[in-house]
C-alpha cells in the first residue's frame, strides 16, 4: 500500500486517516519512525510500556539521567527488532 503525505513549512505533517486506520491509532499515541540505512522508515506503534522495560536495569543500580534514556532507546531499538522477552 502506497499512502501519500506531505511536509508542512513547520516540519510537520499529519498521518493520513488509512495510515491511523492500519495502525490503530488514536490521539495521543505515541509513535516510532526506525529508520533503515538505505534511507526507508518504518513507522509503528509505540507501545512499549512500563512492563516491557522490567528486569533492564538491577534493582539498586543507580543510573543518570542520560544512561536511563540510553537504557529506554536500547529496549525500545529491541523491541522494533522482535527480540522483546
Amino acid at each position: 500500500m502506497i499512502v501519500n503525505g506531505k511536509l508542512t513549512a513547520k516540519n510537520q505533517t499529519t498521518l493520513p486517516a488509512e495510515v491511523r486506520r492500519q495502525l490503530g491509532l488514536k490521539s495521543g499515541d505515541r509513535l516510532r519512525y526506525v529508520i533503515g540505512d538505505d534511507g526507508t522508515v518504518l513507522i509503528e506503534k509505540d507501545d512499549l510500556d512500563f512492563d516491557s522495560l522490567r528486569g533492564l536495569v538491577k534493582s539498586g543500580v543507580s543510573l543518570t539521567d542520560d544512561e536511563l534514556s540510553a537504557s529506554i532507546d536500547a529496549a525500545r531499538e529491541a523491541a522494533a527488532r522482535g527480540d522483546r522477552a
